[in-house]
């Protein structure tokens, strides 16, 4: 359901209208509602309601009632300006873990609702090289409302998803010791342009996406791996498996790459939407930033690499892109890593545990 709502009205004109109306439908029985809007998925308490104000029932009661199972925000939901981000990309990411058919079934089985959430967030997380307040915000708020062992049926079209979707790093030479291994990722950049319209006027704005990604391209039709931080350019993201049998990952370090400095650039900035746009700023940098354009995912043990980075200072019209690319003729990698690693000798030593 599609709309900006508080928690027992919508605050513009949709089709389900009020609240009172939603509860006299009933035509929701075992129905999966999903939305992004602001506030769908928080209940009130009874005796916290606003007499005249804010009525007791809410859309998790009403879609309780008539016996469907409620995904919303409980809190205010976020979008992106020109791209999937931060709610909109957690709604993307259960839709697909939704569709998919359980990994380790011998029997062709959909994913349990409760699980399927659990897995788009471990999704948005394992994206992330950095996570922001708006990552943890989109990801606390988006609640479970039913049962989570209930299953969405579908007529056809379920796939299993894909069991390794980074590219595997090779093994550390001593697998006993204290050890290391040198990485350079393989990806290929290309230049999108976007246009965007500012209060004194429009322009084209750009950015990389990595297009060397595995897509399912019934949702995604285009490879296009890009990583966005509010209010920052948007940046290509390559992502490397350097997970180790009875090692752990404990740091990386860049020992060399190779760049192209491209001027008169004007990035795309990523800009987090709730009910309305929000604004659109220039970008400045006294240095090329991030600062470091790579990191350690140490959860799920992957090296996320953004191979650009951005300075503009104060007062100049455009900037400068840093772009590290692949030579075009050898395919020799541009950006050459060195992971670190310690042996994993007992549970106090390795990662938190995440279930799903």
């Amino acid at each position: 359901m599609g709309g900006d709502y508080e928690s027992d009205r919508p605050t513009i004109i949709t089709p389900v209208g009020d609240i009172q109306g939603l509860a006299a439908h009933g035509g929701f029985a075992n129905a999966l509602i999903l939305s992004i809007g602001c506030h769908f998925g928080y209940n009130i308490v009874d005796a916290d309601a606003i007499p005249k104000l804010t009525d007791k029932i809410d859309f998790t009661q009403v879609f309780a009632a008539q016996g469907a199972t409620l995904i919303g925000n409980t809190g205010y939901g976020y979008g992106d300006t020109l791209s999937v981000e931060y709610s909109e990309r957690l709604l993307v990411n259960l839709t697909q873990q939704l569709r998919y058919l359980e990994l380790n079934s011998s029997t062709p089985e959909s994913v349990p609702i409760g699980k399927a959430l659990v897995r788009a967030k471990r999704a948005y997380l394992d994206r992330a090289v950095t996570l922001t307040g708006l990552d943890e915000k989109a990801m606390e708020e988006l609640t479970l409302y039913g049962l989570p062992m209930w299953k969405v049926a579908l007529p056809d079209g379920r796939i299993r998803p894909a069991q390794a979707s980074l590219q595997a790093a090779p093994p550390p030479v001593n697998p006993r010791a204290l050890a290391s291994v040198d990485v350079s990722p393989t990806y290929a950049l290309a230049l999108r342009q976007q246009a965007t319209a500012r209060a004194e006027s429009s322009q084209v704005e750009s950015y990389f996406a990595n297009t060397s990604v595995a897509l399912d391209h019934d949702v995604n039709p285009e490879p296009n791996d890009t990583q966005a931080v509010a209010f920052r350019p948007i940046v290509p993201r390559v992502a490397v498996n350097v997970g180790a049998e009875g090692l752990l990952a404990r740091g990386v370090a860049l020992l060399a790459a190779d760049y192209d400095d491209r001027a008169l650039f004007s990035p795309l900035v990523s800009v987090p939407v709730t009910e309305s746009e929000g604004v659109r700023p220039s970008v400045t940098a006294n240095e090329f930033a991030p600062d470091r354009p790579y990191a350690l995912n140490a959860l799920i043990q992957s090296l996320v690499v953004t191979p650009f980075q951005f300075r503009r200072r104060a007062k100049e019209p455009s900037g400068i892109a840093r772009v590290y690319e692949r030579d075009a003729e050898t395919g020799a990698g541009s950006m050459l890593f060195r992971v670190y690693y310690s042996p994993m000798r007992d549970r106090a030593a390795g990662l938190p545990q995440l279930w799903a």
